[in-house]
């Protein structure tokens, strides 16, 4: 069987935290090789040569995430970034709704929720930055360790529930329960 290897292209710090803590160990089972690429100080000339090469590698694959911010839709979000990245594939890109922060709210336990004195959201969609900053307590001063301990309380199972862009990114991206038997 052939090395194979995918590259999961992130905006920053915050995204690569949540990737390698959750989304890496649903990828490990299907490839030989995960990287996380932050993207955010690349030049857009780099990011596209970049991808480039790993379109010309016979086992390679990448998935392109980022944030929707404040696009109007997903649609508009991923046609913006196909224009800036000429190399990018339109389906190997995944938009988060509305920003990675969402994700991490969306899989807290219960016991994490009451961790960290965050109240049951059914949905995360909306969620964005200025909001989920508002959700930390002032027993937490650094907004990166906070964001460790959600992780430390992370269903991902309850993540997909709970917010429907990662169920998307789930479904097209990550391996099927089967897959992790084989």
């Amino acid at each position: 069987m052939p090395f194979t290897q995918i590259f999961i292209w992130v905006e920053g710090p915050d995204d690569q935290r949540f990737v390698d803590t959750v989304v890496r160990p649903q990828l490990e089972p299907k490839y030989d090789w995960v990287e996380v690429v932050p993207y955010a100080g690349m030049t857009k000339a780099k990011v596209t040569k970049w991808i480039e090469s790993i379109r010309a590698m016979e086992y390679a694959d990448y998935v392109f995430l980022a944030d929707n911010d404040e696009s109007p839709c997903v649609s508009t979000k991923k046609a913006a970034l196909v224009q800036q990245i000429k190399s990018l594939q339109p389906a190997r890109v995944s938009v988060v709704v509305e920003e990675i922060e969402s994700w991490y709210v969306a899989g807290l336990t219960a016991q994490g929720r009451e961790r960290l004195e965050i109240g049951e959201m059914e949905n995360t969609n909306s969620l964005d930055k200025e909001s989920f900053d508002e959700l930390r307590q002032e027993t937490f001063e650094s907004r990166i360790d906070w964001m460790i301990e959600m992780l430390r309380y992370y269903s991902f199972e309850d993540g997909l529930l709970r917010n429907s862009s990662l169920q998307y990114f789930a479904s097209k991206f990550l391996p099927s329960p089967e897959e992790h038997n084989e």
